[in-house]
């Protein structure tokens, strides 16, 4: 079914909010457009009431919440206001780092997103040059431009499918079905390639999944707050770090040593 050559890839794959970034990425979109974040956060909360799942509900009190005060917003506009993104310290300059020293040994270091946050944002940001896939959440627009609904969600469920498409080199988005046709053995990268860095409970399928295949899995913390969801993540991934993506740091030196100790299995 999949006839590609194997890649002689590691891949590197990172959850967004509070794995790479110190903050949600909504709250630049309510301090540069004007909202509320407790408004916001109440129809969230409102819709959750209603049936809506999480992602869905958040996607579309937004939609709802500029469509009321008359604020278009457009996916264009989510791109440019992604790139005023703050970083952890470090990041993205370690994955330049990771990649000449994967070239350095003949191989590609594949450096994938997979959040619950907007893509958009992602791509926009200063990220995206060093991004081979990132998968987010979408919006379709209306008539004026403006956001109107969901077109696609990320989930803590599908991320694990996610994972898979990225074993599987299955990148575009109508290979969203085919990832199902795969034999097993016909995956392109196999589990001990893959590094899984992320935060959060809603993490933990995706941990358990790269873990238990044989890949390496970090969870990292913010470095001002400390580890949180402390009883959800333990025995779940192979190290937790505070998140200093910068030269030397315990973070930089976890990410180099699993991306030798790949390129050597």
């Amino acid at each position: 079914m999949n006839a590609k050559k194997s890649p002689r890839q590691v891949t590197v794959v990172f959850d967004f909010d509070g794995t790479v970034a110190p903050d949600v990425m909504l709250s630049q979109i309510f301090d540069l457009i004007g909202i509320n974040p407790e408004e916001f956060w109440g129809k969230t909360n409102a819709l959750v009431a209603e049936g809506y799942d999480r992602e869905i509900a958040y996607l579309q009190a937004l939609c709802f919440i500029c469509a009321g005060k008359g604020i278009l917003l457009s996916n264009s506009t989510l791109r440019d206001i992604g790139t005023q993104q703050r970083f952890y310290a470090g990041f993205p300059e370690v994955l330049g780092r990771l990649k000449q020293m994967g070239l350095s040994r003949g191989y590609e270091v594949g450096v994938y997103v997979i959040t619950a946050g907007l893509e958009e944002m992602v791509l926009g940001s200063t990220l995206a040059p060093y991004l081979t896939r990132c998968w987010g959440c979408r919006y379709a627009e209306g008539p004026d431009g403006a956001i109107s609904h969901p077109m696609q969600i990320v989930t803590s469920a599908n991320k694990v499918e996610k994972l898979y498409l990225i074993k599987r080199q299955l990148l575009e988005h109508r290979d969203t079905y085919r990832v199902n046709l795969v034999e097993p053995r016909e995956d392109l990268i196999p589990w001990n390639n893959m590094i899984y860095v992320a935060d959060g409970a809603t993490d933990v399928p995706a941990f358990e999944v790269v873990r238990r295949g044989g890949g390496f899995t970090i969870a990292v913390y913010d470095p001002d707050g400390g580890p949180v969801e402390w009883s959800m993540i333990a025995g779940r991934t192979n190290l937790v770090a505070a998140a200093d993506y910068r030269p030397g740091s315990p973070l930089d030196v976890a990410l180099a040593e699993s991306v030798v100790k790949a390129i050597n299995s």
